[in-house]
């Protein structure tokens, strides 16, 4: 019995392959999506467990229309997503003067429009409007449809704002 779909947006050798680890460990159905599709159906084979089975997607976030397409197509192949993990990011010497435009849109897309684009395209799509969203960058603590149950953040404080998390408006938002 499966525990539920994860996708993981942003699997590289790092965090995001430790993560497709842990959810295939524990049952889930993982859905790994980057740009180099050959690496990632390497990756998705060694990820695999008996309980936990891995696939690819081949999807670059910077591009909007590709990046919902592969996370609809695995909410299509694999069922309902019951998890959202973005942790695709650019990291790019950011001196006022040392940056061009082009690579600050491209920094920009992948590190913001990318996960708003990932967040609003599963937000609708998770198993039974429930599931966590979570980006280790992302400038909000935790955003939830109203229909799913606080999530453990809005009881204590946030660890990366300090700030207490709070419930207003069907949103967990830190006040």
């Amino acid at each position: 019995m499966t525990e539920g779909t994860a996708l993981i947006v942003g699997v590289g050798p790092g965090l995001g392959l430790a993560l497709a680890r842990a959810f295939a460990a524990e049952g889930h159905q993982v859905a790994l999506f980057g740009r180099d599709i050959e690496r990632l159906t390497a990756l998705s084979a060694e990820v695999a467990t008996p309980d936990g089975t891995a696939h690819a997607y081949q999807a670059d976030v910077a591009d909007a229309d590709a990046l919902q397409a592969a996370l609809r197509a695995a909410a299509h192949d694999l069922g309902a997503p019951s998890v959202l993990v973005y942790n695709a990011a650019q990291l790019v010497q950011d001196t006022p003067t040392g940056l061009d435009a082009e690579q600050l849109a491209r920094a920009f897309a992948v590190n913001v429009t990318g996960a708003v684009v990932a967040a609003r395209t599963v937000l609708p799509l998770l198993d039974g409007g429930r599931g966590p969203c979570s980006s280790p960058a992302a400038p909000w603590p935790c955003v939830r449809r109203r229909s799913t149950p606080p999530c453990p953040s809005a009881r204590r404080r946030c660890a990366r704002t300090s700030r207490r998390c709070t419930r207003s408006s069907g949103a967990v938002r830190s006040r």
